[in-house]
């Protein structure tokens, strides 16, 4: 009786943890109220950082703050370029 009981408490115990994690892992039910609160501003910079591709990100984020955009995406694939520059992209960032 007690290794019954044991079992059935252990098992209890296991489907209690398993529907906490997919519970975790379930999207939300219900989608946003306002898709457009949703938006995301992509920026891609593909080549050296200069004054120009930081005046580009500062357009980027006067952009995001007209549309209202959640966020603002940046994607960089560059071999380097100016302290300078990328200091100022930085400092708009944060």
């Amino acid at each position: 009786m007690r290794r019954t009981q044991w079992l059935l408490s252990a098992a209890l115990l296991m489907v209690a943890g398993i529907a906490l994690v997919a519970a975790g892992q379930a999207p939300p039910a219900v989608p946003p109220a306002h898709p457009e609160s949703a938006r995301v501003l992509e920026v891609r910079l593909d080549d050296a950082i200069y004054p120009t591709q930081a005046d580009f990100i500062n357009d980027a984020f006067d952009e995001a703050a007209r549309t209202n955009a959640r966020l603002v995406l940046i994607t960089m694939n560059t071999p380097g370029g100016l302290d300078s520059s990328m200091r100022a992209i930085i400092q708009k960032i944060i």
